[in-house]
């Protein structure tokens, strides 16, 4: 598949989000045919989200609309945390090596994703961002963590094109693993996030975008704390009620 197909059908935007989703937690492979001697490239990803399955989807059948997408659903292990189904996006046609050429294997961010810079970042947050909540109850203090962790080289890279579009990021940490492994973390501002436009295609997060950026309209910018901690409970359920508590008193 040449780059200049899908210029033609004006689908590089679709393009860049794809290449994001497989820089994050997408992946490709190679996958023996039958009992022949031939491989052949397989995408693949994993997730939890069945909404994210489906925007993945969709775009693959935008880059090209008679590609054979397998869909499946999978239980996970009782002892997996969230114990949530996991959803599978398969396909084995040639825009799966395609990617895999561009990127090298997921060693480095091709040429192709700084096109739509925000509709790359947009897929790699999808694929492997996170968002979380606290309300701290005794100061009614909301705190909002955004960020990333991945290991690879190309980390850098997406610490710069976040910067570029207005995202104020802290300083990159690196964590290493029980089993060795070294994750680099990006910490966001969480307002700054917001003011950048960039969205999540995910509604169990962009829920939690929403609720923050309402709290915000609602009680002021001085109330709000965007700190980095694990979601605990609904944000406006918690938080609102305290304030309307604090102001009988």
């Amino acid at each position: 598949m040449q780059k200049t197909d899908i210029a033609v059908n004006q689908q590089g935007s679709v393009l860049s989000y794809l290449i994001g989703v497989l820089m994050g937690d997408g992946c490709t492979y190679m996958k023996k045919n039958g009992h022949g001697s031939k491989y052949r490239t397989v995408f693949h990803l994993k997730t939890i989200d069945s909404d994210f399955a489906d925007e993945v989807e969709k775009g693959l059948r935008q880059i090209k609309p008679e590609i054979k997408i397998s869909r499946t659903i999978q239980k996970q292990h009782p002892n997996a945390h969230g114990k949530k189904p996991l959803h599978y996006v398969t396909t084995s046609d040639d825009f799966a090596q395609y990617l895999r050429e561009i990127t090298h294997n997921k060693t480095l961010i091709p040429t192709e994703a700084y096109e739509y810079p925000k509709k790359f970042i947009e897929g790699f947050l999808d694929s492997d961002g996170f968002v979380s909540i606290n309300v701290d109850n005794k100061t009614g203090t909301i705190r909002l963590q955004v960020g990333v962790g991945k290991s690879g080289g190309y980390f850098h890279s997406i610490k710069k094109m976040l910067e570029d579009e207005g995202i104020k990021t802290g300083k990159m940490q690196i964590h290493r693993t029980n089993h060795g492994k070294v994750i680099h973390r990006i910490k966001f501002n969480p307002q700054s996030f917001l003011e950048s436009g960039l969205r999540f295609h995910i509604a169990r997060k962009q829920n939690r975008l929403d609720a923050y950026r309402k709290a915000v309209d609602i009680m002021g910018k001085q109330r709000v704390r965007a700190t980095f901690n694990d979601y605990k409970g609904e944000l406006l359920k918690v938080a609102i009620p305290y304030y309307r508590r604090a102001a009988m008193v």
